[in-house]
C-alpha cells in the first residue's frame, strides 16, 4: 500500500517512525512516497489522547470512525477496531457509514487507557454507530 509522507509527518517535525512504532517503511522516490508493509489494523477510540491521530495503535487512535473508514478506502488497513462509545456518521442528515470493499469493522473493545485495550467484550464495551 502507498501512503503520502506528508499525511503523517508531525507538525513538530517528528520522524515518521515515531508515529508508527514497529512498522517498516520503504522509500519509493525522493522521500515522499512510502510503502507501509505491516499496517492492517486501524484503531478508533473517542477517548484517545488526540495529539497524534493516525489509527496505528490505541494511543494514536482516530477519534472519528469516518477518518478510519476513509483510510481503509485508500487501502491502508483492512480491519477497523472500535472502542466503546457512540460514533456519529457526520453533521448532515444524509451522512452515513460506508465500509470499503474487503474491509471489516469490529466494535466492543476496551480501548485506550484500560489495562488491556485489546480486550473485546461487546456487552461490556458497547460500540454504538449513530447515523
Amino acid at each position: 500500500m502507498l501512503i503520502r509522507f506528508e499525511e503523517f509527518l508531525g507538525q513538530d517535525g517528528s520522524e515518521i517512525g515515531d508515529f508508527y512504532p514497529g512498522v517498516r517503511f520503504d522509500a519509493l522516490s525522493s522521500g515522499e512516497d512510502w510503502i507501509v508493509s505491516d499496517v492492517k489494523t486501524v484503531y478508533v477510540d473517542r477517548d484517545a489522547p488526540g495529539t497524534v491521530q493516525n489509527g496505528t495503535c490505541w494511543a494514536y487512535a482516530y477519534q472519528d470512525l469516518q477518518d478510519a473508514l476513509a483510510r481503509a478506502a485508500r487501502g491502508c488497513g483492512s480491519e477497523i477496531r472500535v472502542a466503546d462509545g457512540v460514533y456519529g456518521s457526520g453533521d448532515n442528515y444524509s451522512d452515513s457509514f460506508t465500509l470499503p470493499e474487503g474491509g471489516s469493522v469490529y466494535g466492543g473493545y476496551a480501548g485506550y487507557g484500560t489495562a488491556d485495550p485489546d480486550a473485546r467484550d461487546p456487552k461490556r464495551y458497547q460500540t454504538i454507530l449513530s447515523g
